[in-house]
């Protein structure tokens, strides 16, 4: 197994007062869920171990009474230094390779997955990210490419490609440059210096991890981002991992908005009331007669944003398995219904269409139980998106190519079985997460959700009159 060594020595100036009653990374982004338990479980999930923590001495007893001995703790041997100095206490204790972690940094698990994956005999992998926001590109470390192979890293460089997110592959070779640049400039080194220095000696390159999640927590404004970072990540990381560009664009705006209205220990509730929503309209559509296309396809979107408002408020809950097989199962008797409605709109009725209902119905579990799985989905899963499914193989069927429309159905469901397997959910979250930042929120933020709310309650009631008139 791979170990892992964590730096966390920083005295997080930035974050006083709050950082004064215990260290950054054991503050919460949900409650009960500390920045460093959020990387722990990644580490878990990818299987790591063991893992060392490199810290301040004061520091070492909250670290102790929060982990207990999953973690090895390590404790630095003076009062000022820098992170190269962690890893150069940590190098004492296991040897490469390891992964060099930081701390404050928290990521989505696909970053994890895609430097472990990397096969390299350099010194050192970093994961660069292309498109840093602009916060991040002044606080971050830089790297510079040439050629596509890293030549710089520093702080202070004008001339970027990206920076690095926290994560650092650490081989045989690093440990002459940990030790090169200790010798040279002493304990308050930072590891952008033996970065740099590999790096002149082509020591050093990098996995592109552009358009994935992730922040470094600095300041109270950035772990006020950092949580709701998270719900995303969250998202991303415990949901379905088959939604495309439709559901992205015209579904998961509202749905993230409404899942996250609420106090967290709501959000098991509203994925209760999506689930119970979903499996009425589902029922209904069972039993509906044949529809008009523009009810019909209402009804389809309806259930697209509540099947995805049902998953996506379970995974920011962090719930059980007991909610996540009810959402499955509110979801699979709308994926009948909603093949119903299809069914209904074939103009005709050909040899083979009672198997391919058949098989087609057959086929609807799949994305309901193996939509959320541990390892990265492929690259054209998104083609299984649940509203473009129902709207294309429902435009299909109305144009009268029944038997196209439910081959596509069924090659839809089949995609997302490629990988399976559902990842264990973390505890769900109580009380209120520590520090309580005092953060505004503005008259427009305020004024948006008010809206995505009423909006959500007025879509339900006209889908419910235009279901009676009809």
């Amino acid at each position: 197994m791979l170990p892992v060594v964590i730096v966390a020595g920083g005295v997080a100036s930035r974050l006083r007062p709050y950082s004064e009653e215990r260290p950054k990374s054991l503050m919460e982004l949900e409650p009960g869920l500390t920045i460093l338990e959020f990387i722990l479980e990644r580490f878990k999930r990818a299987g790591l171990s063991p893992v060392y923590l490199v810290t301040r001495r004061e520091f070492a007893e909250a670290f102790r009474s929060k982990l207990g001995s999953s973690v090895v703790i390590l404790t630095a041997d003076r009062e000022e230094f820098g992170n190269l100095y962690s890893a150069y206490v940590a190098l004492k204790h296991v040897k490469p390779p390891f992964l060099l972690a930081m701390s404050d940094h928290v990521f989505e698990y696909e970053m994890l997955r895609r430097l472990l994956s990397h096969r390299s005999s350099k010194a050192f992998t970093v994961c660069l990210d292309r498109k840093p926001s602009r916060a991040e590109a002044q606080e971050g470390l830089k790297v510079k490419l040439a050629e596509g192979k890293v030549v710089a890293v520093g702080k202070g460089l004008e001339s970027r490609c990206g920076i690095d997110t926290g994560l650092i592959l650490v081989r045989e070779g690093a440990s002459a440059y940990v030790e090169k640049v200790i010798s040279e400039k002493g304990p308050t080194a930072s590891i952008s210096d033996a970065l740099d220095l590999a790096a002149k000696d082509g020591e050093v390159d990098c996995v592109d991890v552009t358009g994935l999640l992730w922040k470094d927590v600095d300041t109270a404004e950035d772990l006020a981002k950092a949580r709701e970072l998270c719900k995303r990540i969250l998202a991303r990381d415990y949901g379905k991992k088959h939604l495309g560009p439709p559901t992205l664009a015209l579904v998961r705006p509202a749905t993230l908005r409404l899942a996250a209205l609420g106090p967290r220990h709501a959000r098991s509730r509203v994925a209760l009331l999506a689930a119970a929503l979903l499996l009425a309209l589902g029922s209904v559509m069972l039993v509906a007669p044949p529809l008009q296309p523009p009810l019909a396809f209402a009804l389809l979107y309806a259930v697209a944003l509540l099947g995805d408002l049902a998953d996506l408020s379970a995974a920011l809950a962090r719930a059980g398995e007991g909610l996540a097989r009810a959402v499955a199962l509110a979801e699979l008797v709308a994926e009948a219904g909603a093949l119903s409605l299809i069914v209904t709109a074939m103009s005709g009725q050909t040899p083979y269409s009672q198997p391919l209902i058949a098989l087609a119905a057959a086929s609807s579990a799949v994305p309901a139980f193996l939509g959320r799985r541990e390892r990265e989905p492929g690259k054209l899963v998104w083609i299984a998106d649940p509203l473009l499914k129902y709207v294309a193989a429902a435009a299909v069927a109305f144009a009268g190519f029944g038997a196209v429309a439910l081959v596509y159905w069924i090659c839809n469901n089949l995609l997302v079985a490629w990988p399976a397997g559902v990842p264990a959910a973390p505890p769900k979250p109580t009380g209120e997460a520590f520090p309580k930042l005092e953060v505004k929120v503005g008259h427009a933020e305020r004024r948006l959700r008010a809206a995505a709310a009423s909006g959500f309650k007025l879509t339900l009631i006209l889908l419910a009159l235009s279901y009676a008139q009809s």
